[in-house]
């Protein structure tokens, strides 16, 4: 019989498979658009800001990305309704 570390290496796959699954289950129940709009928003200041060298651009293109990726959803996670 094989170590169990032997067999988790060879069936990775399947475990990144299912948390990718259930990430994207979560991300449409979630109504991800906002947060995507917010993300790629970031990441296209930052760059920007990269390209002319502004240090003001960087900072706010890293802050929108915080935003989308902390901010947001905290803000969701507090204001849901419990269930009944």
């Amino acid at each position: 019989m094989r170590p169990l570390a032997a067999w988790a290496q060879d069936h990775r796959w399947v475990w990144d498979a299912r948390c990718v699954h259930a990430a994207l289950r979560l991300a449409i129940d979630a109504q991800i658009a906002p947060f995507l709009v917010v993300l790629v928003l970031g990441f296209v200041v930052g760059t920007m800001g990269h390209i002319v060298k502004s240090r003001t651009t960087i900072a706010i293109g890293i802050a929108l990305i915080f935003i989308a990726t902390v901010l947001l959803p905290l803000l969701l996670l507090s204001h849901e309704k419990p269930a009944p």
